[in-house]
């Protein structure tokens, strides 16, 4: 292309678009240079511009080139050449300002600058631009922008009428104001516990097994439907698309299934159990999921972190919906929309450690966009934050050959990754990005550990923040058995400071806020997903006391399942004999002292004669092995003790004075064996002081016993295992021996009982 033209025109001779051209670009517009009669000219038209008008165009360019050339072309009459792309313009304008597809068409014709002979056509085609410019104005344009972004939140995401969102379960729970009666008579079923057994119903799920419903009230009772597919449940379209689409790019990894029968089905589909599960969160009923295992978990972090999206994307439509409602009818004074909260805050996740964190944030970047689309703010902050440190890992590997041989299956999928337990990060969520490290006040949803949640709420008696949890609709309490190997009472604190009243008004509109959040109605509405490996009272304690959504709540009905049939006494792999002695108590509250008592009485005095060297007791609690400990050291009984915080050097030199006899007990923790998974070896007789919280941990500590390096006289060394226990013990029990064994134990009169395994 040829340089412009050299010689530049005067600026007091430029008309208006011309000196706005030269202030913001400092040059004329090209349209003013002189074209060189080899040069084309591009002609860019709209994919489905009008035939007519397109036709029009054309005869307008034909006639002003049959136009005699004029010698000379003064400044002023600048002006007054209408150009190809203005006439483009001027048709783009005309309708409602359109924005499809663009294409090139190329013309050929030369293009020859000439004077307008006729100057009345050129000023009525002038006075109508002007005209059409001036009918549309800013606000008319945002209107329309706003109108079609609201049509697509509503429509295009499975809210196409007023009867889809009247059904759909986002709306009915949340969007529903319960009676001051009906709030009265949760009240009253929540703290009477047989009038819920009698409102209990079983319920058998192919994938979940057997169930148990628990609606709060007769009124509030569901009737749900375990065969409905994920199309069913209401979840917003731009996830179901990018759900299809996740079949192409392999991010279902999950499912188990081989890549041909992945290309074959177009349609993501869920397992029968993440279908189930899906369904029951999908209403919004509360669920305690006993029995996850860890091959499962992963997929049940998919389905809830699906769920989290749905519930925030969902609430984002109707606020913006509403607000444009809101903008279009100014003059109607009583149209009120109740759709939002106190804080912005609407999902809290509770995980132990960063890894599991990082597993749920990929999910839902996968979830909300594809890697070409993909928008994350802060995202390198993030994985160089919450990513594995390869260095901690090799250590770990490498620190015991021992630990390696002998750990259980669940010690890679915990400890492998970076398991660091203090950590917090808020989310905003928006339909194509995804921001991360926000405040909390201007988060959708947030992650935490239970010890960073704490170090935010601040100790008992400090300048507590617990405003952003005033607002909480859906909380996830997901590996709550690892949760409680680490504090409990920071899980605890968590709940006790939900839905508190605000301290600062936080900018919060209250004419939007809804109705039951005013009333102090939150916990009623809030729906608790609790996700462990095993059943645990505290866990109990927790679903029992704070989970009062008035949909109801689920849980797994653990002793009908065929694992708890038979019991992990099964997997003891050789000939022992297994005393269970059983503790009689009236109170739970009472339990630790007469358990204690029981102990030392009768059990204790056995075990100090020589013969029976080399006992090790295992003791669940940190609190019972505190007491134990200082109850050897009062009365010098010779003892080694190992707990979880307990060094390096301090456990060699107990394991060693234990195996070569140089002690006579060893006390031990269930927290250490659960972070370290050492190979106790020179166990002769174990003394479980209580139930161990893990099943799998009492056939383990069995199987230690035999050790083919250990003889006297070329022969094994005699073994025994015993056990205290009590009636509330009952599902630890039933996991131990079986469900028809602790069942017999539990009810008959005798307080001993003996087995025999082969």
């Amino acid at each position: 292309m040829k340089s412009r033209k050299s010689n530049k025109l005067k600026y007091d001779k430029l008309d208006n678009k011309d000196r706005n051209f030269v202030k913001a670009f400092g040059e004329i517009h090209p349209i003013n240079d002189i074209q060189n009669e080899n040069q084309n000219v591009q002609i860019v038209y709209d994919e489905e511009y009008e035939e007519s008008n397109l036709q029009g165009n054309r005869k307008k360019l034909e006639a002003k080139k049959n136009i005699p050339q004029a010698e000379k072309i003064n400044d002023e009459d600048f002006s007054d050449l209408v150009a190809p792309y203005q006439i483009l313009l001027d048709d783009l304008i005309s309708n409602e300002l359109s924005e499809p597809k663009k294409r090139k068409m190329v013309a050929g014709e030369k293009w020859k600058k000439s004077k307008i002979e006729v100057e009345n056509n050129n000023e009525t085609e002038e006075n109508q631009d002007q005209s059409v410019e001036e009918s549309i104005s800013e606000d008319e344009i945002d209107k329309t922008i706003i109108n079609s972004y609201s049509q697509e939140v509503l429509c295009k995401d499975n809210l196409e009428s007023e009867e889809l969102i009247k059904n759909d379960p986002f709306h009915i729970h949340f969007e529903n104001n319960l009676d001051e009666k009906l709030i009265e008579k949760i009240k009253s079923n929540c703290s009477d516990k047989k009038k819920l057994d009698e409102l209990k119903q079983n319920i058998s799920w192919p994938g979940l097994g057997n169930l148990i419903y628990t609606p709060l009230t007769e009124e509030t009772k569901q009737k749900l439907d375990p065969n409905k597919n994920i199309k069913q449940l209401f979840i917003k379209q731009r996830i179901l698309e990018r759900l299809n689409n996740s079949v192409t790019e392999n991010i279902s990894s999950h499912l188990d299934e081989e890549p041909k029968e992945i290309q074959d089905n177009s349609e993501f589909k869920l397992e029968t159990k993440q279908s189930e599960i899906l369904n029951i969160i999908s209403n919004y009923c509360d669920l305690y999921h006993s029995d996850v295992d860890v091959h499962f978990d992963y997929k049940i972090k998919f389905v809830y972190a699906l769920h989290a999206l749905n519930h925030v994307l969902k609430t984002r439509s109707r606020v913006i919906a509403h607000n444009d409602k809101l903008k279009q009818n100014k003059s109607n004074s009583d149209l009120e929309y109740r759709d939002q909260g106190l804080t912005r805050p609407k999902v809290l996740i509770v995980v132990p450690y960063r890894k599991f964190a990082l597993k749920l944030i990929k999910i839902m970047i996968r979830l909300l966009m594809n890697k070409k689309e993909e928008y994350v703010s802060n995202k390198k902050r993030f994985f160089d934050s919450f990513g594995p440190d390869e260095e901690d890992v090799n250590l770990k590997n490498d620190e015991n050959e021992e630990k390696k041989l002998f750990h259980d299956e669940d010690y890679d999928f915990l400890f492998s990754g970076n398991c660091d337990d203090h950590f917090k990060i808020g989310l905003s969520v928006s339909k194509k990005s995804l921001k991360l490290f926000t405040e909390f006040y201007s988060s959708d949803i947030i992650i935490v550990s239970p010890l960073g949640l704490k170090s935010v709420i601040g100790a008992d008696g400090e300048n507590q923040d617990h405003d952003f949890l005033s607002s909480i609709e859906l909380l996830v309490l997901d590996n709550a058995d690892v949760l409680l190997m680490q504090n409990w009472e920071h899980v605890v604190t968590v709940f006790d400071n939900l839905h508190l009243q605000p301290k600062k008004s936080h900018d919060t509109d209250f004419s939007r806020v809804r109705s039951w959040l005013l009333d102090g109605h939150a916990r009623f509405y809030r729906q608790t997903l609790i996700f462990s490996r095993i059943p645990a009272p505290q866990i109990n304690s927790i679903f029992n006391r704070y989970c009062t959504n008035f949909s109801g709540k689920y849980q797994i009905d653990l002793l009908k399942s065929s694992k708890y049939q038979l019991g992990t006494i099964c997997k003891i792999g050789f000939q022992l004999a297994q005393v269970f002695n059983k503790i009689d108590c009236d109170s739970p509250t009472n339990l630790p002292e007469q358990r204690f008592n029981f102990f030392i009485e009768k059990i204790l005095p056995k075990f100090k004669d020589e013969m029976m060297s080399h006992t090790l007791i295992f003791v669940p609690t940190y609190f019972d092995f505190v007491k134990l400990r200082n109850y050897f050291k009062k009365n010098d009984i010779s003892f080694m003790n190992i707990s979880e915080y307990s060094d390096k050097k301090s456990v060699e030199r107990a394991r060693y004075l234990f195996f070569h006899g140089k002690v006579h007990f060893m006390l031990l923790t269930e927290r250490f064996y659960f972070y370290k998974r050492y190979k106790i070896r020179g166990i002769n007789h174990l003394v479980f002081f209580d139930l161990p919280s893990y099943a799998e941990y009492y056939s383990s500590f069995c199987n230690f016993l035999p050790d083919p390096k250990r003889f006297k006289n070329g022969q094994l060394e005699t073994f025994s295992s015993t056990v205290l226990y009590s009636q509330f013990d009952a599902q630890k029990l039933c996991a131990i021996v079986g469900f028809q064994r602790a069942n017999h134990m539990i009810n008959s009169d005798k307080s001993v009982h003996m087995f025999m395994t082969e």
